[in-house]
């Protein structure tokens, strides 16, 4: 990738995620992540599947989890892990889904236990 098209690409990032800010919970509900795994601590974590293990801390409204046995991120990295789609493809799903309310699209390798459930977010306008 040529350092023009890498900082294309890191405003693009950083761009949805000042956009997603405080939404993360529509967009992981729109991809179909568990509600149950973002309510409470020591959930079973929807990338890996280890029980009791993962929590949502949504710091400074940024989809911020830990995971004990995988790892920690933010709604970006979530999404893209739990779905396989990649981060570029998330990002461009994510874009659609805030400028359009379409449901994210098919495509990726369900590397998680998040599902598509091809639900439209309205709480993003």
């Amino acid at each position: 990738m040529s350092t023009r098209a890498a900082s294309g690409a890191s405003v693009r990032i950083q761009s949805i995620k000042r956009q997603a800010r405080g939404h993360w919970r529509s967009l992981f509900a729109s991809f179909g992540i568990d509600e149950a795994a973002l309510c409470l601590p020591n959930q079973t974590c929807p990338i890996c599947g280890s029980a009791g293990r993962f929590s949502l801390t949504d710091a400074c409204a940024e989809g911020t989890y830990v995971c004990r046995s995988c790892g920690r991120g933010d709604g970006l990295d979530l999404i893209s892990r739990t779905t396989g789609l990649g981060l570029m493809r998330t990002v461009s799903a994510i874009e659609r889904i805030i400028r359009t309310g379409e449901t994210p699209p098919k495509g990726g390798e369900n590397r998680g236990r998040g599902r598509y459930f091809g639900r439209a977010i309205s709480a993003i306008g």
